[in-house]
């Protein structure tokens, strides 16, 4: 099935429709179209800003950042490999196990794409608090 584009496995079959996987595919493609028609104001709003996240505000958009695209060619890319591959494991491990599994995962990948820039921004601020101290 699918040639180039893995579309799904014909060898693995699910017995059900995988709910979970249509709806975060539904939840992001909604995202990306509130990001073309609201434009740069709605993603700035809901983007990730290490520093805030640094001063203790704004960690909503740690969730929110990891339903935003950049391109067209991003989300149709990260949906393609998101339906290809998140069905069978919504079959294997149930629906309600694949909803807390994959919020975790999001949480876990979003946290960890944004943790460089948080730790270069504290780093930042430390320097700053040093040469403030020398003065």
């Amino acid at each position: 099935m699918g040639g180039m584009i893995p579309l799904g496995d014909a060898s693995r079959r699910t017995a059900r429709w995988p709910v979970v996987t249509a709806l975060l595919i539904a939840a992001n493609a909604y995202a990306f179209f509130l990001e073309l028609t609201k434009g740069e104001r709605f993603v700035s709003m809901w983007s990730v800003v290490p520093w805030h996240i640094v001063n203790g505000y704004g960690w909503i958009t740690i969730l929110t950042a990891m339903f935003l695209h950049g391109s067209w060619s991003h989300i149709i890319g990260n949906m393609l490999f998101f339906w290809a591959f998140a069905p069978e494991m919504e079959a294997t491990t149930g629906r309600i196990v694949t909803e807390k599994m994959v919020k975790e995962i999001y949480a876990l990948q979003g946290s960890l794409r944004e943790f460089p820039l948080e730790a270069d921004l504290a780093e930042e601020r430390r320097a700053a608090r040093e040469r403030e101290n020398r003065k």
